[in-house]
């Protein structure tokens, strides 16, 4: 597909006004004048855009697969560095624009931004939103997509969202869901690029509702279109090879979508009255099941792990893959609100914070390497992971010692104000987030070592008012950043949990040690997971995988 330009687009003064001229054109609707010629020799702020739309298609285009590359660079040599100056874009100069703004926060990530550079990207929501709602076409969703995406880097604009609840229900208006519309009457090379769009819009949205805890906006009852494939021009070309090791990324990406809605609705969204009726060994059963899809999983990615030699990539690393493994097993063990109140749980206390450092310490290896990106969808998931430890915390309040050593979590909880902290300034939740974490690792530390079997240790009044203060804002700043209806944010039904099930609910003169032995009647494997054993791949070993390659004891001050 070329550019999109009316036919007498030679002519400025008879353009149609920008709402409408935001429409698409097929191939076969171009005149032939609108077919660019050769470009010109690139000035210094081409090159710099080339070089945005480059860290693009690097990057990002592999986890989404949707934008026409030629049709992008083709517009980009026709039009230049002015696509971001003008004051009016056509849908392929805003393509152009979004792609440019996107890779250039893939830059900022990967600490590439040329010093010299002055670009400001100034998205225009109410605009391209505009646009979108006066003309319904793939164009006009492709410019959707690539807004979402954009947006997540954005705390200033819109929220992501709405915009991919927008998205999930033009895909089904416009029949992407279905192959027998999604193909009608088009070339395989433009059916693929359908496919692709909505497999994009696909595991966007269900990246989002994963780490938010919501419900999808995109149902995936009656869907049946084929995964991204490569096309007979791609097969021919000579870049064949990256463009396989592209679809194979974005097919694990997918199917790593697939598994957390999986895991979400299965454990977290399942219907209260369906959830009463399960035994313990069905809840088992269900978690033994997405456990071995997990493993699959990340045993399917080290096939496919990339070398690491380009920066600017993030996905099928190995420290990516672990960071993906571990948040996928705290999605699954996560304290769910539709757990019938007083069963026990899958995992102890002390199993679950074990696996929330382990989550941790595989995300600081990421952003050591500056590969994990500082957008809204990290620091969503940086929240049920201190939910967990502030869990952990709370409810270790009537244990007793004399047993093993407790989980230290201080570090980790140290580390995740950290990550928060180094979002830049005018994320004002993550800096709010940041000086709360920071109260809650010092006052986890005030927990010490017992002197002897069946002392106790008591918080003084003050410690105690610290404490509620620290697990009100920590619950609110939770509910500002993830939503009211998230499954991630109710501390209080967890306490409530386990007060009923017998662990104690004091709030004085209690232990602030985490257990890390199995509960009464859990099984004797080696993680006690309620009486799951797991043998050979499905057991839970709570090491970093490869991950810890080169990482070795870290401080967040060498990431910094």
């Amino acid at each position: 597909m070329g550019p999109q330009t009316p036919e007498d687009g030679n002519d400025i003064s008879q353009r149609p006004p920008k709402r409408a001229r935001l429409e698409a054109v097929t191939p076969k609707d171009r005149h032939p004048n609108d077919i660019p010629s050769p470009a010109a020799p690139m000035r210094a702020g081409n090159v710099e855009c080339r070089t945005f739309v480059d860290a693009y298609f690097r990057d990002v285009n592999r986890a989404y697969p949707f934008v026409d590359r030629a049709r992008v660079l083709s517009t980009l040599d026709s039009k230049g560095a002015s696509v971001l100056s003008a004051s009016e874009r056509d849908a392929d100069e805003t393509t152009v624009f979004l792609v440019m703004a996107i890779g250039y926060t893939t830059l900022q990530r990967a600490g590439r931004v040329p010093t010299d550079s002055e670009t400001d990207f100034q998205v225009e929501y109410k605009d391209i939103l505009a646009g979108f709602l006066v003309e319904e076409s793939t164009d006009t969703v492709q410019i959707l997509l690539l807004l979402a995406i954009y947006s997540q880097f954005d705390p200033r604009g819109f929220s992501t969202r709405p915009i991919v609840d927008m998205l999930a229900r033009q895909a089904i208006r416009l029949g992407l869901t279905r192959r027998a519309t999604a193909d009608d009457g088009l070339s395989p090379a433009v059916a693929e690029r359908n496919h692709r769009l909505f497999w994009s819009i696909y595991a966007l949205d269900r990246m989002i509702a994963a780490s938010a805890g919501m419900p999808v906006a995109l149902n995936g009852v009656n869907m049946d279109i084929p995964l991204p494939g490569i096309t007979v021009e791609e097969f021919a070309s000579p870049d064949c090879a990256e463009y396989t090791s592209m679809l194979q990324t974005a097919r694990h990406l997918i199917e790593l979508r697939k598994l957390e809605d999986k895991v979400l609705h299965r454990i977290h969204l399942r219907d209260r009255a369906e959830t009463v009726s399960l035994t313990p060994s069905d809840r088992r059963i269900i978690a033994e099941d997405l456990r071995t899809e997990i493993e699959d999983w990340y045993s399917n990615g080290c096939l496919l792990k990339s070398a690491g030699a380009d920066d600017i990539q993030i996905h099928i690393r190995i420290s990516w893959l672990a960071a993906r493994y571990y948040n996928l097993l705290l999605l699954l063990y996560y304290p769910s609100r539709s757990s019938p109140t007083g069963t026990a749980p899958l995992l102890s206390r002390g199993e679950l914070a074990s696996l929330a450092q382990k989550h941790v310490q595989a995300n600081a290896v990421r952003f050591r390497q500056r590969q994990l990106p500082l957008n809204h969808v990290t620091l969503c998931r940086l929240f049920p992971v201190c939910m967990v430890f502030l869990h952990c915390f709370l409810a270790s309040q009537g244990t007793h010692g004399g047993g093993p050593p407790p989980v230290d979590v201080r570090e980790e909880v140290s580390i995740c104000a950290d990550m928060m902290a180094s979002y830049p300034a005018h994320w004002t939740q993550a800096h709010h987030a940041a000086a709360v974490v920071r109260q809650l690792a010092s006052l986890v530390g005030t927990a010490r070592p017992f002197p002897r079997a069946g002392a106790s240790w008591a918080l003084s009044e003050s410690d105690r008012a610290w404490r509620l203060a620290i697990k009100t804002r920590l619950t609110e700043l939770t509910q500002q950043v993830l939503g009211k209806g998230s499954t991630y944010r109710l501390v209080d039904d967890w306490e409530d949990a386990v007060g009923a099930a017998g662990v104690g609910q004091h709030m004085a003169g209690a232990s602030l040690h985490f257990d890390p032995q199995p509960a009464p009647g859990q099984g004797a494997g080696p993680m006690g997971l309620g009486g799951m054993s797991f043998e050979g791949p499905h057991e839970l070993d709570l090491s970093l995988r490869e991950s810890e390659v080169a990482a070795g004891a870290f401080s967040i001050m060498d990431f910094l």
